[in-house]
């Protein structure tokens, strides 16, 4: 794992929120990325934080916050990479072959429970 710079997990747009930003992007390795949090029991202390990050295109983002696409769709876009950030060594990042599974979510769910109205394509 190499360390980064704490603002590059700053959200650029915030999918969803439930107290702190759950999923959501942010400019990772020079690139609009997909970020999501997937633990917050990290570190010896238990206080650090794990996400995970996908790179679908600006497109695909566009779609799955319009509700036109799962977001499974947005979560299987390489490349792929880990962040670990603990209080003894801060951000720290790793490319990864794939996202496990667990992380992934289920076929078909959609960002929002209901529809959005449909937007104009550009």
């Amino acid at each position: 794992m190499k360390s980064m710079n704490p603002a590059d997990l700053d959200p650029v747009d915030i999918l969803f929120y439930y107290d702190g930003p759950i999923l959501f992007t942010a400019r990772i390795e020079g690139e609009t990325r997909l970020v999501f949090l997937t633990d917050m029991n990290q570190g010896a202390d238990r206080k650090g934080s794990e996400f995970h990050v996908a790179s679908p295109s600006p497109e695909l983002l566009r779609e799955v916050r319009s509700n036109w696409r799962p977001l499974r769709d947005s979560h299987v876009q390489a490349p792929f990479f880990r962040i670990l950030w603990t209080t003894e060594a801060g951000p720290q990042i790793e490319e990864i072959a794939a996202i496990d599974e667990r992380f992934l979510p289920d076929e078909g769910v959609l960002l929002h429970d209901e529809p959005l109205p449909e937007e104009p394509k550009p």
